[in-house]
């Protein structure tokens, strides 16, 4: 007779990065309080409003093909503590073309924000990695998107001394940034 085990894993939860709604983006900001220190999705903090779920391919298609309204663009590179020159150029956007959507409460391409999804993955990467090896780092405050920050900005070996954020303004870049990320996370907190 076979013994079962005792221990169950802990379910994952699912993440949820927010973005707005097309249609509700002016009125539901409007409506809603500054949330600067409004924890969002791992740590994310800001003016993000309704949600996408990460997992869910056809409902992150949609959003893409929507294209993400330009107010969500700076609010995740505010929380990367990352000067917004080097995010915009990271993620291949001019400094013109993201300001003008900001004035203009318009949206970035669908392009852009793919590149921007694939920036919040790999956070989310790094919260679930170390929550899953370190829960005590995440109850006293780890801060993936701190963490990325810094790594995303240092040279590294495996990718022939390259900065990772140098590569991130294309798809096949950011793939390969996620595969050396996670390498490095497995190694790091394994």
């Amino acid at each position: 007779m076979e013994k079962k085990s005792t221990t169950q894993k802990k379910p994952r939860a699912v993440a949820r990065v927010q973005f707005a709604a097309p249609e509700k983006t002016l009125r539901a900001f409007a409506a809603t309080p500054k949330r600067a220190n409004n924890p969002g999705v791992l740590g994310l903090r800001g003016g993000i409003i309704g949600t996408v779920d990460t997992q869910d391919e056809m409902e992150v298609i949609t959003v893409v093909k929507a294209g993400i309204p330009a107010r969500d663009l700076y609010n995740v590179i505010d929380t990367l503590h990352m000067p917004q020159e080097h995010a915009l150029r990271m993620l291949g956007i001019a400094k013109s073309t993201a300001s003008g959507k900001l004035k203009t409460d318009a949206r970035i391409t669908p392009e852009q924000s793919e590149r921007l999804l694939g920036l919040v993955s790999l956070v989310k990467m790094v919260h679930e990695t170390v929550e899953d090896s370190n829960p005590e780092a995440i109850a006293s405050g780890f801060d993936a998107a701190t963490w990325l920050e810094r790594w995303i900005t240092k040279p590294l070996p495996a990718i022939n001394n390259k900065v990772p954020a140098d590569l991130m303004d294309t798809m096949v870049g950011q793939a390969l940034v996620t595969k050396v990320l996670r390498q490095a996370l497995e190694g790091s907190f394994a």
